[in-house]
C-alpha cells in the first residue's frame, strides 16, 4: 500500500513515492481509496504504463486480494 503519490508535470505535488513503488513491482494500476464505493466504475484508478486514468472492470476482485495480501504483512 502507497500512502503517497507522485510529482505533477511541473515537479509539485508529492515524493514520486508512487512511482518509486511501481518501478520496483511493475504492478501496473494504483487506486485511490476514497474513492471507492459500491460504483466500482467511480473508482480513481490510474495506469502507470498508459500514465492515464482508466476504468478497473476488475476493480472489486483486485481489492480482494490487495487486502488478502495486506492482513499477511
Amino acid at each position: 500500500m502507497i500512502l503517497c503519490g507522485r510529482k505533477l508535470w511541473d515537479g509539485s505535488g508529492d515524493n514520486n513515492h508512487a512511482i518509486e513503488h511501481y518501478n520496483e513491482t511493475h504492478y501496473p494500476l494504483a487506486v485511490k481509496l476514497g474513492t471507492i464505493t459500491s460504483d466500482p466504475e467511480g473508482a480513481d484508478v490510474f495506469s502507470y504504463p498508459e500514465d492515464d486514468s482508466v476504468t478497473d472492470p476488475l476493480l472489486a476482485e483486485h481489492l480482494v486480494c490487495c487486502w488478502a495480501k495486506c492482513m499477511t504483512m
